[in-house]
């Protein structure tokens, strides 16, 4: 496994404090598995999320540079914008695999 340096750890910090927030966990797991995916497909992948909690929450995530956005036709669509972010969900993803050891 590669580490990261303290720049990429303060980096990848960041952006965990970014999306430290349940809805926007779920997008950012939605985007890295989906790779580009438009509002309404976001909409059927969180029906229960009123569209104005998603719009603005798109929007945080866009400011703050985590997501990207893309028009075709009428159509936004929204994409990371790096591979730091699934980087970054690639080793929270490994890090539930591995069981803890207890020194004593």
């Amino acid at each position: 496994m590669e580490f990261f340096d303290q720049g990429e750890i303060s980096r990848l910090a960041s952006l965990m404090k970014a999306v430290g927030h349940p809805l926007r966990v779920q997008i950012v797991g939605i985007l890295a598995q989906e790779r580009l995916v438009s509002i309404p497909t976001l909409q059927n992948h969180l029906p229960s999320i009123d569209q104005f909690v998603l719009y603005s929450n798109l929007s945080f995530l866009h400011e703050k540079k985590i997501l990207k956005k893309h028009r075709k036709g009428r159509e936004i669509y929204y994409s990371l914008t790096d591979n730091m972010i699934n980087d970054g969900i690639a080793l929270f993803s490994l890090s539930k695999l591995v069981k803890p050891t207890i020194h004593s």
